[in-house]
């Protein structure tokens, strides 16, 4: 169900995340409040036509998934690569990203870690005592 919002403007980053997912409202919230100067742009991929999602090469199922970040240049970054492009773009945080990239197996750690809480998701919201993701759980 698509909540009435204009066309998202993909002059700058645009984060796509699950509007659904009360990990992910969350996480966007905290987003929102580091991005003092409005350097990226947040939209819930419910919000986005399908004609627009695939015109970028994705697809409702694909952002159903993972959070992405599409730039200006219409490069794409997923999952945890995408938590690490809005991370290092808000300043206090760009230390901890350059640190993961230097040190490969906590990049690796990361990527397993955001995997398992984006296959739990729903789980982690309702204890966390966040909105329950309206989105059915995945099977490994």
């Amino acid at each position: 169900m698509a909540r009435p919002n204009p066309e998202p403007d993909f002059s700058r980053p645009t984060v796509l995340y699950d509007g659904f997912c009360g990990i992910c409202e969350k996480t966007v919230t905290i987003a929102k409040g580091l991005d003092r100067e409005g350097t990226l742009s947040f939209v819930a991929y419910q919000d986005v036509a399908t004609d627009t999602l695939h015109r970028a090469g994705l697809s409702p199922e694909k952002c159903a998934t993972h959070m992405r970040v599409i730039t200006a240049e219409e490069e794409i970054f997923t999952g945890a690569f995408a938590v690490n492009f809005i991370a290092y773009r808000l300043g206090p945080l760009r230390l901890l990203v350059i640190l993961l990239y230097l040190v490969p197996p906590l990049l690796l750690l990361e990527v397993i870690l955001y995997e398992m809480v984006s296959r739990n998701r729903q789980e982690i919201s309702q204890k966390l005592g966040l909105a329950a993701c309206k989105v059915p759980t995945r099977s490994l």
